[in-house]
């Protein structure tokens, strides 16, 4: 034990500054040895300082770009995609003149961008959409599936760009689930319903072939740093080591011998439609003129995550990269760009599988919703 022998007494009356000088530095100092004891009290409490509050920076993270639709907004929508039909069939086979240009909006958000970038084909036939000819293999390796559903990769960079990660498609857009099927939503309430309920199905049926679709990208993003592979604009200087232990983070789940949900680790999958939350039903969110929809792992337990073998330095590194990923998807699809912008399909399945579907059904009728053959 140190001696109090010679210890100055502490003054605990406020003395005069007599030199007025030097309180800016005084303060400086102080506010700097506080700073350093932060930072050494976090190092000491570091593992329950990144456990601290769950996952819920995911949940809001997805709450900032999805919503779940009403069941009016719903009906509303399947209305909505009946009358893009009616414009694309108009359009299509010339067999009217009055159809407003305004109207080409239903179709696509770039419907104004040339026909042959696969947005909205020149024949406006879903089928000859970009992400459908991706998916079938008519353009590339193909996705993964063998039926009217595939999963595909994104372009770009997972999570450092405004890109979720794969993509599902409907690569037969004249098959089994409709002729000219342009988006989940379509023709009534029932067909909508089996393109979802048949989706997530697929989705989590091939969930560890997509989940290793998803590292390999990461993997090969983190190599080149690459927004877009096709483009020399990398991420950020200052966020490319968090990218790096991500994409190590994600290899590592990959590896263990342990389920998905055992690593603490699930999935969303979202849509484009005619709709953002906040606003009424109206011009197309979407810019390809087929059904896709995106797909995001997430964390949902952080104590399972680090029972898979995932660092603290690694998951603090993925709260940044999902921050900068929050900032970047707002300006076009999250509240800077007028609300949320992706139905969430989790959610919906969720909310129209716990109908009454007795009170739908009249819901529907009501609005003049029948089943179209």
């Amino acid at each position: 034990m140190r001696s109090t022998k010679n210890r100055r007494p502490v003054i605990r009356k406020t003395r005069k500054i007599k030199n007025k000088g030097n309180l800016k530095g005084n303060l400086k100092g102080n506010v700097a040895a506080n700073v350093v004891k932060r930072r050494k009290t976090r190092k000491i409490r570091g593992k329950k300082a990144v456990m601290r509050g769950g996952a819920d920076f995911e949940k809001a993270s997805i709450s900032k770009i999805s919503f779940v639709p009403t069941d009016e907004e719903v009906l509303a929508l399947i209305a909505q995609a009946n009358n893009a039909e009616n414009v694309r069939k108009g359009l299509a086979t010339g067999s009217t003149d009055n159809t407003p240009w305004r109207s080409v909006k239903l179709l696509s958000k770039l419907y104004n961008l040339p026909g042959k970038f696969g947005l909205c084909p020149d024949s406006l036939n879903p089928d000859k959409t970009i992400l459908a000819e991706l998916g079938r293999g008519d353009k590339g390796p193909g996705g993964l599936g063998t039926s009217s559903l595939r999963v595909i990769n994104d372009r770009n960079m997972p999570l450092g760009s405004t890109s979720c990660g794969p993509n599902g498609v409907l690569v037969e857009c004249q098959g089994e689930y409709g002729p000219n099927r342009m988006n989940l939503f379509y023709g009534d309430l029932e067909k909508t319903t089996r393109l979802l309920n048949d989706y997530i199905k697929f989705r989590n049926d091939n969930l560890d072939a997509i989940f290793e679709m998803y590292v390999k990208k990461i993997n090969a993003s983190a190599e080149t740093m690459k927004l877009d592979p096709s483009k020399e604009q990398q991420l950020v200087l200052n966020l490319q080591d968090d990218y790096r232990n991500v994409a190590a983070m994600f290899s590592r789940i990959l590896e263990s011998n342990l389920s998905l949900a055992q690593c603490g680790i699930s999935v969303n999958s979202f849509c484009q439609t005619w709709l953002r939350n906040g606003s009424k039903v109206g011009d197309a969110q979407f810019s390809v003129m087929s059904p896709h929809f995106q797909t995001r792992f997430f964390i949902n337990d952080l104590n399972a995550l680090v029972n898979c073998g995932v660092t603290r330095e690694e998951i603090a590194s993925y709260k940044n990269i999902i921050a900068h990923f929050d900032e970047i998807m707002s300006k076009d699809y999250g509240v800077g760009g007028g609300g949320p912008a992706f139905i969430n399909l989790d959610g919906l399945q969720e909310r129209l599988g716990h109908q009454n579907n007795a009170s739908m059904k009249s819901f529907q009728e009501k609005r003049g919703m029948f089943s179209q053959a």
